[in-house]
C-alpha cells in the first residue's frame, strides 16, 4: 500500500507539473474580428493623414456624418455629400475603402445625437473595412476641418455640421 501511494503521488506531481507548464506557456494571440484605431481627429496621426490626402489640391477624405433628422427615427447619415440610408452605408463604404491604400474614415456627428446611434455607425464603419476612425468633435473641430473635396467618394464639398 505504501508503494501504490508513492506511485500515485508521483503521477499526480507529474500531471500537475505538466499542467503548470502548459498554462504558463505564452499563447499565440488569436486574431480578433478586426483591430482598428479610433482616434481624436485633432491628434497628430489623423491630422498628418488629412494633410497628406489633401496636399495634391484634391482632398479625398472619407467623412461619415450624422445629423439630427427630427424627433423620430435614426439620424440622417452621409458619406461625404451623399445622403445614404443606414443599411446602404456599409456596402458603399466598403466598396470605396477597397480601392484605398490608407483606409481612414473621419466621423462627425451632431452633439444632440444619442450615443447608441454613434456607436452603431462606428460599428458599421469598422465592419466596412476602416483601419482608422478619426472622430471629429463638432463643437471643437480641428482647424483644417472641413477640407475641400474634388469629388472622391461622395463628391462636392465636405460640410461641417453646425454645432
Amino acid at each position: 500500500m505504501g508503494r501504490k501511494a508513492l506511485i500515485s503521488g508521483v503521477v499526480v506531481a507529474v500531471a500537475l507539473s505538466a499542467l503548470y507548464l502548459v498554462l504558463r506557456r505564452p499563447s499565440k494571440k488569436l486574431p480578433t474580428k478586426q483591430e482598428i484605431e479610433i482616434a481624436d481627429a485633432r491628434g497628430a496621426a489623423c491630422e498628418a493623414f488629412a494633410k497628406k490626402e489633401c496636399e495634391i489640391g484634391c482632398c479625398q477624405l472619407l467623412v461619415v456624418q450624422l445629423s439630427v433628422r427630427g424627433k423620430e427615427g435614426p439620424p440622417t447619415a452621409k458619406l461625404n455629400a451623399d445622403d445614404l440610408a443606414w443599411d446602404q452605408m456599409e456596402e458603399r463604404l466598403s466598396l470605396v475603402l477597397k480601392t484605398r491604400a490608407n483606409r481612414a474614415v473621419f466621423f462627425i456627428s451632431d452633439p444632440a445625437i444619442n450615443r447608441a446611434y454613434k456607436s452603431q455607425m462606428i460599428d458599421i464603419v469598422r465592419t466596412a473595412g476602416a483601419e482608422r476612425i478619426c472622430v471629429v468633435d463638432a463643437k471643437e473641430p480641428p482647424t483644417w476641418f472641413p477640407p475641400q473635396s474634388c469629388g472622391g467618394a461622395g463628391g462636392g464639398k465636405l460640410a461641417l455640421i453646425a454645432p
